[in-house]
């Protein structure tokens, strides 16, 4: 090949740059460093070559020889040429508010492979309904054309309505499509990965791994090539992935407010939103810059002209179940209500129990110690850490957020649906409540919480802390007084 190049008066960088393929592809090929190069960039390497049918031929029959002699030395059971993988999803719809997102980590997924060692996989990760495989496949699709080696999808189904894949499992889907015959296919995990990962040596594939649940799902699933990419999407936060692997990490923020009013113009049109723009407003704030709740409202609205905005308004915030309002029939894979209990199901028991303890306050936030008097969990330092670990557990799987250290809040549609399940699950709401108010603070300190200051003078830092609990002491008052709940209220 190297005197094909030669005669054509390219250099290795000229050629790799006409045929689509990295320097190190043309450079190993011609050094013999590749013992087998993959068929379709020996014909993306003659074509950039312009040779003629026979020529491209000849060139490809030489891998044909070269893989005999593998075979013929007891090597593992290569592909046989067959059609390039082309897995990824379908886009659907536009990613409006994510524009900024996409052009960033498209311009990361071209860049060149490290020159040792595989790319870092880039991890995409946020709570449910917020747009990870959206973006995702988004993303690939943007960049496939750069991976001409072919582009391998899964779903690992971390958070689903079925059990989780066993990579295992994927690599065997993965080995077949890469040509591999079911008859050669190791039978242990680590010969399978070995197999994946020498077919993919001397390629440039883009593998799309979606709702992965923990890191061992996915380690076995990396290539070893600089050429290849790989995207990873997840509830949870990998943390293995990030630690061990490298991987590069995107966290799908929520919509801002110019964003979701876009969605919203987009399905309903702007006059409608125009006609009632503060109940807009609300079902933006409402919808807390949830992609999916946003969108299931807005198509609701879509489909029936005479719903007014404010009456979708109406139904999330009324008493019972609101969550009703983003229901979704005909598939449950878009009911907020079933999405979120994928994810619920998949904590560990005691970190469910916390979830739906955590559902019972009626504040914006919770501080840790406020946690602690509401799950009875102790106030000594052990007890403390005991409870910060298990509140992590619902940070990473992105049921609960930390605004500030020691600090928590949910958003507010998830929130929902933890008062949801301790309604159903715990003892009576009225009675968790009551039982919380009165220690919020203290015995002796709860009935001066609503005051206007801190009893007595204090320091700033005593007066800011008070403040900050305000808004949490208020409604927690306002919720646990009326009729057989006065004990609990000052």
């Amino acid at each position: 090949m190297r005197r094909l190049r030669e005669a054509a008066g390219l250099t290795q960088e000229e050629l790799a740059d006409l045929a689509g393929l990295s320097v190190r592809t043309i450079r190993d090929i011609e050094l013999g460093r590749t013992a087998r190069p993959y068929r379709r960039s020996l014909e993306l390497i003659a074509q950039a070559l312009g040779l003629n049918a026979e020529g491209a031929a000849r060139l490809v029959r030489t891998r044909k020889a070269r893989g005999a002699e593998i075979a013929e030395a007891g090597a593992a059971p290569t592909a046989d040429d067959g059609p390039r993988a082309a897995q990824l999803p379908p886009v659907t719809g536009d990613l409006i508010g994510r524009e900024d997102l996409i052009a960033a980590y498209e311009r990361y997924l071209s860049l060149p492979g490290a020159a040792v060692g595989p790319r870092a996989p880039l991890l995409i990760t946020g709570p449910a309904g917020v747009g990870k495989s959206m973006l995702a496949t988004r993303l690939a699709h943007g960049v496939a054309h750069l991976y001409p080696d072919g582009q391998l999808f899964t779903d690992l189904h971390g958070h689903d309505a079925v059990e989780p894949l066993d990579p295992a499992s994927v690599l065997r889907g993965f080995l077949c499509s890469l040509g591999v015959s079911p008859s050669n296919l190791p039978g242990s995990l680590s010969g399978l990965t070995a197999l994946y990962r020498s077919l993919l040596a001397d390629r440039r594939v883009l593998i799309l791994i979606d709702n992965a649940r923990a890191t061992e799902q996915v380690r076995p699933l990396l290539p070893n090539s600089p050429g290849s990419a790989v995207l990873v999407t997840s509830r949870a936060q990998l943390r293995g992935l990030l630690i061990r692997d490298g991987a590069q990490l995107l966290e799908t923020p929520y919509l801002s407010e110019p964003a979701a009013t876009a969605l919203l113009e987009e399905v309903i049109g702007p006059r409608r939103l125009r006609a009632e723009p503060a109940a807009g407003r609300e079902l933006i704030r409402l919808c807390g810059g949830l992609p999916l709740a946003l969108r299931v409202l807005a198509e609701r609205a879509a489909q029936r002209p005479g719903l007014l905005l404010r009456d979708l308004v109406e139904e999330l915030t009324r008493p019972g179940f609101p969550l009703d309002a983003l229901d979704v029939p005909d598939d449950p894979a878009s009911t907020l209500r079933t999405v979120l209990s994928w994810s619920y199901r998949a904590l560990p028991p005691r970190a469910a129990r916390l979830f739906r303890l955590l559902g019972l306050h009626e504040g914006p936030d919770i501080r840790l110690d406020a946690v602690a008097r509401l799950t009875a969990a102790g106030s000594g330092s052990a007890s403390l850490n005991r409870l910060a670990a298990e509140l992590s557990v619902l940070v990473d799987a992105h049921l609960l957020e930390s605004p500030a250290p020691g600090r928590y809040r949910f958003h507010l549609l998830v929130r929902l649906y933890a008062a949801e399940r301790a309604a159903e699950e715990e003892s009576t709401r009225a009675g968790g409540i009551a039982y919380a108010a009165p220690r919020f603070a203290g015995q002796d300190e709860a009935r001066h919480r609503l005051d206007g200051k801190p009893r007595g003078a204090q320091p700033p830092a005593r007066t800011r802390e008070w403040y900050g609990e305000h808004d949490n002491a208020l409604r927690l008052t306002c919720s646990s007084g009326g009729p057989g709940r006065s004990t609990g209220a000052y």
